[in-house]
């Protein structure tokens, strides 16, 4: 069998994480594969991702707690308000953009991009708050990808107590072998659905991710705890 190791992008010394947690480890991330490959951090912090959060749809309603713009390739389309709602609707080839109410506002052509103006604010998809930024995607299948841009470190806190809930599993040394194992699994599967406009989706085909809903407070310490740290293959 091939030696299983830690890696982290920050370049930091990682220790060993016992028998019992690396086969929890595998067996998430899959028994035999490549090395993954680790996306150049530059300064240090964690990569960026984009996490596939609505496939297919038919509209999609966004906004932010805080206000917010609607970009395409020329600049600024649209500027919402804190806590507005936008409705942005596929007709053929171009994304327009509605008030909640149905008013029409403006449409480009190819991939919307929503951010927030102020870092404290959050976005929010059809109810439900998400970190980070979005873009919405007209799919070559039909409908609208929403698609949630955000770094690696952010994204597992909306994964690890999805896919191990910190009320029922409240031991932290389970929870950064989950933290450790959410990440590989999202570190080989980089760039899963070119052709969709994101790197893996949010659904149990992927890795369950619900953005800012579920976050805990001892699986945010996981994760911190274990930052940058893969299995890979010696």
């Amino acid at each position: 069998m091939n030696r299983h190791l830690l890696r982290s992008w920050r370049g930091r010394a990682v220790s060993t994480i016992g028998l019992a947690a690396s086969l929890l480890l595998l067996g998430c991330a899959g028994s035999r594969g490549p090395t993954p490959e680790l996306p150049d951090p530059g300064d240090g912090e964690a990569p960026l991702i984009r996490v596939g959060i609505l496939i297919h749809v038919e509209h999609a309603q966004v906004g932010g707690t805080g206000s917010f713009a609607v970009r395409d390739d020329e600049g600024i389309m649209v500027m919402g308000e804190a806590n507005e709602v936008l409705n942005l609707v596929r007709e053929g080839n171009r994304i327009l953009v509605h008030t909640a109410a149905g008013e029409f506002i403006d449409s480009a052509d190819g991939v919307l991009r929503v951010d927030l103006r102020h870092p404290d604010g959050e976005m929010m998809v059809a109810g439900a708050r998400y970190p980070g930024g979005l873009e919405v995607v007209p799919s070559p299948e039909g409908g609208l990808n929403v698609v949630n841009v955000v770094d690696v470190e952010t994204y597992l806190r909306g994964v690890v107590p999805k896919e191990m809930g910190p009320g029922a599993y409240p031991e932290i040394e389970a929870l950064r072998a989950q933290a450790v194992a959410a990440r590989t699994y999202l570190l080989r599967n980089l760039g899963g659905f070119p052709e969709e406009g994101f790197d893996i989706c949010a659904t149990p085909r992927c890795q369950v991710y619900d953005g800012m809903e579920t976050e805990h407070a001892l699986s945010d310490q996981a994760i911190r705890d274990t930052a940058g740290e893969v299995v890979i293959y010696d």
